[in-house]
C-alpha cells in the first residue's frame, strides 16, 4: 500500500497504531507510542513524496487472532514458498488457499504477517 508521506502522518495522528514505511529512494519511518523515528537522508523528505507500508512479522498466535477475525494471514519460510491462508466462514480450520491445513513446521519456524493489515 503507497500513501504519501502526509498520509501516513495523519493516518498515524488518528489512530496512533505502530507501523514502518518506506520511501521510494530507500528512507525509513517507524510511527510507534514514542513518535516519529526517521533515519536521516541526503536527499531531505517530501510530503508529497511516495511511501510504502513495509510489513512487519508477528507472532503466530496473533496470526491466529487476526485469521479468527476474519483477517488473510500469511507464512513465509525458507523451505517453501509463500503461503496465504484466507479465512473460511463454513470450518474453523487454518487452511491455505490449496486447502491444505496449517503444518507444525510453520507454527514453530514460520514467519507469520497480517495482509493488508494497515488499510
Amino acid at each position: 500500500m503507497k500513501k504519501t508521506l502526509l498520509g501516513w502522518i495523519c493516518d498515524w495522528g488518528t489512530n496512533k497504531r505502530s507501523f514502518t514505511i518506506k520511501s521510494m529512494n530507500g528512507c525509513v519511518m517507524g510511527f510507534d507510542d514514542g513518535g516519529i523515528n526517521f533515519e536521516a537522508s541526503r536527499s531531505g523528505i517530501n510530503l508529497n513524496s511516495e511511501w510504502e507500508l513495509v510489513q512487519q512479522p508477528i507472532p503466530f498466535m496473533e496470526a491466529v487472532k487476526a485469521y479468527s477475525e476474519g483477517k488473510t494471514i500469511r507464512c513465509e519460510n525458507s523451505k517453501w514458498k509463500t503461503r496465504i491462508y484466507e479465512p473460511c466462514e463454513f470450518s474453523s480450520e487454518i487452511k491455505d488457499t490449496k486447502d491444505v491445513a496449517v503444518s507444525q513446521e510453520e507454527i514453530l519456524t514460520g514467519t507469520w504477517y497480517v495482509e493488508d493489515s494497515h488499510e
